[in-house]
Order: structure tokens, then sequence, then C-alpha cells
């Protein structure tokens, strides 16, 4: 046995205590603590926090196991008796000046020191010209540099700022940057950004200047709020919106006073978040569409990495600590959008309005931001090289043995993980062969056990295609097991496991023989079938534009497309499209896959983009080409679909609201609701012809009355009562509608609705209705267009 181990010194895991006057709170510095703490954890280092800012806050020690540990003094966590193989300070607060106990920290725990410099002293009051004021802030970390292994410092602009004032420590100086997480989306975040949206873009216009940020001067705040009346004026869609400030924080007053004075409207033109973090910081980044940061110096800001990691353009100064970092001297790498002079009101003007003005410009810098995220600035990598740095100090003995401990686990790991392996091959070839034989229900299950066992099992190609054949043979026979027990709660859930299963099998498949995969996966597909006549063009075009606009602008957090699907239309809407949505339409291709126009992916497309389908001949129907688009976002991977006609709009909020309802309601695969009828203007129409029948069906068949508005909101399942009352009457509107595009599979493609003229979408809803379920939603969910071409008006 390892003679550190037997004498109790040394430990089976690195041993580390991090030292930081904030944790998971006070900003940067708490969010830098407490995230690499979080990361080392993960890596198997075992690490203790001295959570303590002396004269600030009471001392603590968070143990990972044991949780926060309130402790009289530092005396008390000294008498401990716990042992580590280095600390990390994120601070100078330590010194004995302001009663930090640094001597008594040093001389109990005799091991190398890292110190991370969040903010060099020295810098700070070179810019803010207060070097006086910053004397003794300079001595402390003065004093931690002269005790420290190693000084990290943020960037490689700040060790040349950092020689200029401490040269006699170059050689203790290396850089580790920040880092920030990759964003991972959730319901609540979803439902998150949906509440901030109707806070401060609630009709889908604006486009959100963001600064997140203490109200402080050396943050450039007053300069941008000076500037701001005059990139209002330049760019009239511009809102502020200002988030940071602590309540009851005075500054805010005085900001908006100035704003006001400039004749600017607060919620109109402007608005305050107040503080912010966690979820509702990461859906503010997703309403942003550029954050600004107009700062007179940074260190390594997490606002701007976390923006970054967002896809969201960074709007900053040109400062010093950051110049080379972010390559803001070279305009073919540069990966924020530069402010050229700091403290200047009219620089912000103009680096705001050439970024608003300079979408393809701005994409670019997006694209190499997020690629430096990726590369070097999560917190992955930062970790890497935090470890690599502490096993630098460590004693040659002790590094050999901490190897020898992480092989060891190592390999009880990977004997299990083979274990594993094998139990899956076994189920794999266990599936095959109850397949053989027509077992294809338990041959399922045993698939699904095996991929749950190991993910990575290899082969993966091989369970895709026979988790589709199996799939395929279990969806047949749940349809027909759910034709004798119509909406049985059993069938329809085993039925919504096996049809997810085998989309995702079939986009594991398509993915494979595909070579685009530049965008995001797409969550939501909107079909849209279309046939202009030229004698209508004008009203046509319109329209279209109106519906497209209405779908584009929506106020939703994932990734969607609009699949516009033309039959044959006697005017060209490729035209169309390309002089009007350049920035969002990703191709044009032919019904047969030919590929007329293809644009590379841009920041914009990632989030939102348009496909326009063009058919080779005319249908005499709106079905034959819906349901080729609906094949198009199945093979695109689409989770969700839904169907716009182009002559009507979709509220702002139909794809969160519908969205969110399905996330929230996994057992529930078809969602419609309620409608409002327009006219040729786009003016509701009361008393249409159609309203009586749906008010009276909902009325009847759901026992909510729509008109009531106490019952905005309310949902309810569609019963057997009511699906067979489906079976005469249709009580569905179609333009409301949003289901799982795995229904498709359920269904199956030879039940897609028929190419019928008049009561296709009655069918199609049918056939659902025997293999999903089915809710109703009293919420309006589509603007429905009553004219004289529309087919219900007998038109085409």
């Amino acid at each position: 046995m390892n003679t550190l181990t037997e004498t109790g010194i040394g430990s089976e895991r690195l041993r580390v205590l991090m030292v930081t006057p904030f944790h998971g709170d006070g900003g940067g510095v708490g969010s830098v603590s407490k995230e690499l703490t979080n990361k080392l954890l993960e890596r198997e280092v075992e690490v203790d926090v001295f959570h303590w800012w002396p004269n600030f806050n009471d001392p603590a020690l968070i143990d990972a196991r044991r949780g926060r540990m309130a402790l009289e003094s530092v005396d008390e966590l000294l008498a401990m008796g716990r042992n580590y193989d280095l600390m990390h300070f994120q601070s100078s607060a330590y010194s004995d000046r302001v009663n930090g106990g640094l001597s008594k920290i040093l001389a109990r725990y005799q091991v190398p020191i890292i110190y991370t410099i969040h903010s060099l002293a020295s810098y700070h009051g070179q810019i803010m010209n207060n070097v006086n004021d910053m004397r003794l802030n300079v001595q402390d970390q003065e004093e931690m540099m002269h005790q420290a292994a190693r000084v990290i410092l943020l960037t490689d602009d700040l060790v040349d700022i950092a020689l200029k004032h401490h040269p006699h420590h170059e050689q203790r100086f290396v850089v580790t940057p920040n880092g920030t997480n990759l964003p991972s989306d959730s319901f609540d975040l979803r439902t998150e950004v949906t509440r901030l949206t109707h806070l401060f873009n609630p009709d889908g216009t604006s486009r959100i200047l963001l600064y997140v940020g203490r109200i402080s001067t050396e943050k450039g705040i007053y300069e941008l709020i000076e500037a701001f009346p005059e990139i209002k004026r330049l760019q009239p869609d511009c809102k502020l919106v200002v988030a940071g400030n602590k309540p009851d924080d005075p500054n805010v007053k005085k900001i908006k006073r100035a704003l006001t004075k400039s004749g600017l409207i607060e919620q109109r033109d402007f608005d305050f978040a107040g503080w912010v973090d966690g979820q509702t910081k990461a859906a503010l980044y997703e309403l942003a569409e550029f954050v600004i940061m107009p700062s007179y110096y940074e260190h390594m800001p997490l606002t701007a990495l976390e923006a970054m990691a967002r896809r969201k353009p960074v709007i900053i100064s040109d400062i010093a600590s950051l110049r080379l970092t972010f390559h803001m001297d070279q305009p073919e790498q540069c990966c924020v959008w530069p402010i050229k002079q700091i403290k200047d009101a009219k620089a912000v003007v103009e680096a705001v309005d050439a970024a608003f003005s300079s979408p393809e410009q701005v994409a670019q810098v997006v694209e190499r931001a997020h690629a430096k995220i990726l590369q070097r600035y999560n917190w992955d990598a930062v970790v890497d090289h935090c470890l690599a740095l502490y096993h630098e100090q460590l004693p040659p003995e002790r590094v050999q043995e901490l190897h020898w401990m992480a092989n060891e686990r190592a390999e009880r790991r990977d004997a299990a993980h083979q274990s594993q392996l094998r139990d899956s091959a076994q189920m794999l070839q266990q599936a095959e062969q109850a397949s053989a034989v027509g077992q294809h229900a338990l041959a399922f299950d045993l698939l699904q056990d095996a991929k749950e066992s190991a993910p990575d099992l290899p082969a993966q190609s091989m369970v895709s295609a026979a988790m589709a054949r199996l799939g395929q043979h279990e969806i047949a026979r749940l349809r027909s097991a759910l034709a004798e027990k119509l909406c049985d709660p059993d069938l329809l859930a085993r039925m919504q496991l096996v049809a997810e299963c085998y989309r995702e099998a079939m986009c594991e498949r398509s993915n494979e023989s595909s070579e685009e995969g530049s965008l995001a996966a797409i969550e939501v597909s909107v079909l849209m079938p279309l046939f202009l006549r030229e004698n209508q063009a004008s009203e046509g075009l319109r329209y279209l534009r109106e519906a497209v606009d209405s779908v584009m602008q929506q106020s939703f957090a994932k990734p969607f497309q609009l699949i516009i699907i033309d039959d044959r239309s006697e005017i060209d809407v490729s035209g169309f499209l390309v002089q009007n949505y350049p920035d969002m339409l990703r191709e044009i291709v032919q019904e047969d896959g030919e590929v007329l126009y293809h644009c590379a992916p841009n920041a914009l497309m990632a989030r939102k983009s348009i496909k326009l389908i063009l058919k080779a001949d005319n249908s005499g129907n709106d079905v034959t080409p819906r349901n080729l688009g609906i094949l198009d976002a199945l093979l695109s991977g689409s989770r969700y679909l839904t169907h716009c006609d182009s002559d009507d709009r979709r509220p702002p909020g139909f794809l969160q609201t519908s969205y969110d309802y399905l996330q929230a309601h996994p057992d529930t695969d078809f969602l419609h609701g309620r409608h409002v009828c327009i006219d040729e203007r786009g003016k509701p129409q009361v008393n249409s012809k159609i309203d009586p029948w749906y008010n009276y069906a909902r009325s009847v068949a759901f026992g909510i009355d729509q008109k009531d508005a106490a019952n905005e909101g309310k949902s309810k399942r569609n019963t057997l009562a009511e699906v067979e009352w489906l079976d005469k009457e249709n009580w569905v509107h179609g333009g409301t509608i949003m289901y799982r595009s795995n229904v498709v599979w359920r269904v199956g493609l030879e039940h897609l609705a028929p190419t019928v003229r008049y009561g296709a979408d009655h069918i199609y809803w049918k056939n659902i209705s025997r293999v999903a379920s089915m809710d109703y939603l009293s919420t309006i969910l589509t603007e429905n267009r009553w004219h004289s071409g529309s087919m219900s008006q007998g038109g085409r």
C-alpha cells in the first residue's frame, strides 16, 4: 500500500481547499468559484470550500458530501484536522491587514498555493485614475502573489498589463480564462422566455439590446444611457433592457429620468429587469438580439462568454485586457463587435448602429465567438487546464499515487461497462430471435432494454435498423388493437412509446445518409401549402406576407422552420421569398429533391428558417402539397408539426403556447384550440359562418363555453364520446393544431390526409383520433381569414 495513504497524509483523490469570499453569489468571483468547484467534483477531485469575506460575512466550510457548515472563526477550520494537496485562492481578501488570517492559514496548510486574480488592482487604479485609493488592494495582491506558486490571470493581454506593474512575478504568471456552460434547454427555461417575452417584447417587433451588469460608472452604463436616444432614432425597433440593478438602486431612478427626459417611454423603449440569475438570466439572453458591454475595463467577462455560448453577438469596448483575446484588432478573426473608444457615448452609438445594420458580418462574428467557446472558453476546457496546473505543483510521488488510484478506478469502471455491453449484445441477439418467430412486442422491449443498458452500444446503425423494423410491426399491431379498444389509455401510452422510438430510429438512419448537419435540430415544423393565381397576385402575396411574418415573428425559444410547399403557383413565389426573407430563406428545392437555392446557415437560421418546396404539377387540392411537407419535416427530425394556410395568421405566442402545453402534458399527442376569424383587411370578423358551429361543438363536446372569459386557458381531454362524435362531425379547427410528428407514423404514411377537395382535414383528424390522444385548449391559436378566394368561400 502506498506510504502516503497509510499515514493519512494523502487520499485516493486529489484534495483541494478552495478559498473564496463568494461562492455562487457576488457576481463573477462567486460564479467562477462555484462552477470550478462543481467541475472539479465531476472529475473526482475532493474539494472543500472555505467561504469567507473578512469583516463582511461569516466563515463557513462547504463540503460536497456534508453541505454547508458554519464556523465560529478561521481557527475552527484550522483545528479540523483536514489535509489538502493544495489551496486555490480566489481573492486577496485574506491578508492579515484585513483580519483574514492569511499567515495562520499558510502555517497550518503548508501546501502549494494557486491564486486567481479576478480584478488586477493596479490595472483598475490606472483606468479609473484612483491609484492612491487602490494602494492597499495592490499591496494585498502583491502579498498573495509572493506566496503563490502560480498566479492565474484571465487573458494573455492581462499578462502584458500585469508585467508593467508586477514585473518581478513574471515566472508565476499563467493564463487560465474563465469559462461558461454550454446552454441547455428545459421546459422551465421556455416558460421563463415566454414570461419575459410578454413583459419586454409582447408584440414580437422589438430588437432587444441587453445590458447585464452593475449600475456603476466603470461598466459604461451612463455612456450607454446618453447614447440610447440617438440609437433609438437610428434604429426605431431597438429596445434597451437593463438587468443587474439591485432593488431600490437609486441609480435606476436617475437613469429613468434621463431617458424619459429624452422623450423615451418605459416599457415601449426601455425596461429594467432587476437583479437576474439562473433561468431568468438565461431567458433574457434568449430574448436579446444583442448584448452590450460599454465597460471601461474588464478582465474576462462572464456576461460576454454566456452571450457567446447562446450565439448572441456581444458589443463590447475595445479595451487593452481583451483586445488580443477577442481579436479586436483583426477584423477577419474578431469574435465581438467592438466599441472603438471607452467613455464615449458617440462611439457607443456608432457601434450599435453598425451592428444592427450589418446582419451578415454580425452572423460571422457570432459563429467565430461560438467556436471560441467550444474550443477554449467552456468549463470543461478550463478545468482541464486547472488540473494540469494543480498536478505541476505536487510532489512527484503524490502525482504518481493519484495516477495509480485513477487507473484503478478507471479499470473498475471499464469492467462494469464491458459487462453492460455484453448484456446489451445478448439482449440484441434475443430481440432478433424473438422477432424471427413473430414476437415483435417482446423483441421491441428487449431492444429498448439493450439501448438503456448501454447507450453507446457498438453498431448503432444495426440497432436503428432493427428498431425501425420492429417498431413498424409493433405500430401495426397496436393500430389493430386500438381499433378494437378505442382511446384505451394503456394502448395509447404503448403506441406513443413505440412510435417515438421508431421516429428516432428513422431519424438516425436518415442522418447517417445525410451530409447536412449544419443547423440545430428542428423542434417544430410549420407546414404551409399554397397556390397563388395570377389574377389574384397582389392580394395573394399580401396575405402570404402576413402569414409568413406571423410565423417567423413567433416568440419561440426553440429552433423551428417554416416549410412552404408551392403547388405550381401562377406567380413567382421563389422570387418573392428571396427578396423579402433573405436572412431566413435556407433552401429552395424541387419536388424531386433537386436543390435550386441554398444559403449557408447563419445565426438567425439556427433559430428559425424557411424552406420552399416547388411541386412540378398542380394538385388541385391543398392536401397533396401538405403531405409532401409532412414527409420533409419527418426527414428533418422535427418533433412537432403544425399547419398554417397561406392566407391565415398565427398569434405571436401560438408556437410557444402549444409547445409548452404538449411538453407539460407528455400523454397528449395532438392539441387543438380556438380560432378567431378575420376579414380581407385582417380585422376581426364578428359572426362568421363557421363561428356558431364551433361555439356549439366546443360547448357541447367539451363542456367549455369559449365565450366565457373564465374558461380562458382551460383544457379538456377528448374522451371516447367526443372521438365517436368526431366520426360524424368535425369539431377540430385545422388552423389551431400542433401534434407530435410520431403521430404520422402511427397513422401510417398510407393513411395521411386523402387528396380530396373538401373534408380531407376531417378524415385526417379521424385517423389520428384512432391512434393518439387529443386535447382541446380554450385559447385562440389562429386567425382564420375569410375572403372570396378561400376554399371555404368556394375558391381553390
